[in-house]
C-alpha cells in the first residue's frame, strides 16, 4: 500500500477533510494523520481558506489513522476516477 502522512506543525488545531468520503478529522497541535491506500490512485492535497486542509484520495481502499483511531473506506461499486496526466 502507498502512504501519505499529513502533520500539523502549527500551534492550533486544524480540520482535515477527507474526500470523497466527506469525513473530517480535527488534528490538534503536533497532530498527525496517516493515509494508506491501494494503487492505482489519484491523490490531491489542498490548502484552503483559514489554513484548512483537504486530502482527496481516489482509490479502491483507503485506511486513515488519526487521533488514536483507524477508519477504512472502500470506493463504492461503479465509481471510477480519471487520473490527470
Amino acid at each position: 500500500m502507498a502512504r501519505l502522512t499529513v502533520s500539523n506543525h502549527s500551534d492550533k488545531a486544524m480540520d482535515l477533510a477527507i474526500e470523497p468520503w466527506a469525513d473530517v478529522e480535527t488534528m490538534g497541535p503536533l497532530g498527525r494523520a496517516l493515509f494508506e491506500y491501494d494503487e492505482p490512485a489519484y491523490v490531491e492535497f489542498v490548502v484552503v481558506k483559514d489554513g484548512e486542509v483537504a486530502v482527496h484520495i481516489y482509490s479502491e481502499n483507503v485506511k486513515v489513522s488519526a487521533n488514536d483511531k483507524e477508519k477504512h473506506f472502500q470506493m463504492p461499486g461503479g465509481w471510477t476516477f480519471i487520473q490527470e496526466s
